[in-house]
């Protein structure tokens, strides 16, 4: 029987939480079972996390190690494991990037027509800001490497569409500048992901306002908890998981 294992970053609770809610409606098609282990932080990917062990694949930190163990009951990922597909929820996740006071005053290139006359504004090449994504990622693009190197089956889910509520743009950075460091950021690791081996499953139209991939998540599938402003509900949760569900089932 095929286990399909949805591990990663906080953005795998909203997985979780829309598989629940397929899964009571008997919706949740996959043959075999299924996992979710949130076990990062997404600053926890910005360091080294992760070892390659032989043919194998170690998780750093009591946390992440731990709950592979709990969950799987092994201390690694393995290719031994055949019947297992993992689903790695990490890697588009640059909310911190996004964040830096650096938007406040500089843009990128492409938007030069549309800040043509302004002030004070500080322009900065697609190259840049693409540099600066595969930087702040690149932990993760080594484990992708080491992930198809030793031939786990596997996918990574891309982290939600930007909200347009995002503490970023409160703090004030222009939306439209976001939006397009964005858009930068997410091309350039999903080719290198690509490069790497892995496909990347990306939000649906269905999930961006007015079916725009360009723009913002749809308003009503935000999580509105606290003061969270980059994670998607259970709503997103189910979309998402249909098709992860769909592309796993493929691969099994």
């Amino acid at each position: 029987m095929s286990r399909l294992v949805v591990l990663g970053d906080s953005h795998a609770l909203a997985l979780a939480e829309g598989f629940a809610q397929l899964k009571a409606r008997g919706e949740e098609a996959f043959p075999g079972e299924v996992r979710f282990l949130p076990i990062f932080d997404g600053p926890d990917n910005l360091a080294p996390f992760f070892r390659r062990d032989g043919d194998g694949i170690a998780f750093l930190g009591d946390r992440p190690a731990q709950g592979i163990i709990e969950a799987l009951g092994a201390a690694m990922l393995s290719p031994e494991d055949r019947d297992t597909i993992y689903a790695f929820s990490m890697g588009l996740m640059i909310t911190l990037l996004l964040r830096q006071g650096d938007w406040k005053r500089s843009t990128p290139s492409s938007l030069a027509p549309a800040t043509h006359g302004k002030r004070h504004r500080n322009l900065v090449s697609e190259l840049l800001v693409e540099a600066m994504a595969l930087e702040n990622q690149k932990h993760v693009i080594d484990f992708a490497r080491a992930v198809r190197q030793v031939g786990l089956r596997a996918f990574i889910i891309a982290a939600p569409p930007m909200r347009e509520d995002d503490r970023a743009i409160e703090r004030g950075r222009p939306a439209a500048v976001l939006l397009e460091v964005n858009r930068i950021c997410r091309r350039a690791l999903v080719r290198s992901y690509s490069e790497a081996g892995l496909r990347v499953l990306e939000p649906p139209p269905e999930t961006y306002q007015d079916g725009d991939v360009l723009g913002f998540m749809r308003s009503d599938l935000r999580r509105l908890v606290g003061r969270d402003s980059h994670h998607g509900n259970a709503a997103y949760g189910e979309i998402m998981m249909r098709h992860v569900l769909a592309l796993a089932s493929s691969m099994s």
